[in-house]
């Protein structure tokens, strides 16, 4: 799948890094929007779904 090669990566991060979002707030997302930017550029839809996990 296109999601699982662009920006399953993406996700997988955002998963795993729970802690540093607890911790450091506004630099993990500010780097989950430039990664966002990054995905927009090659998939729209990853930037949708990176968009929900930002938003929960």
């Amino acid at each position: 799948m296109f999601l699982t090669t662009k920006g399953g990566w993406a996700i997988n991060i955002a998963r795993s890094s729970e802690a540093m979002y607890k911790e450091y707030p506004f630099l993990y997302r500010s780097i989950l929007s430039k990664v966002g930017l990054l995905i927009q550029s090659y998939d729209w839809q990853s930037k949708r779904r990176l968009n929900f996990w930002l938003s929960n």
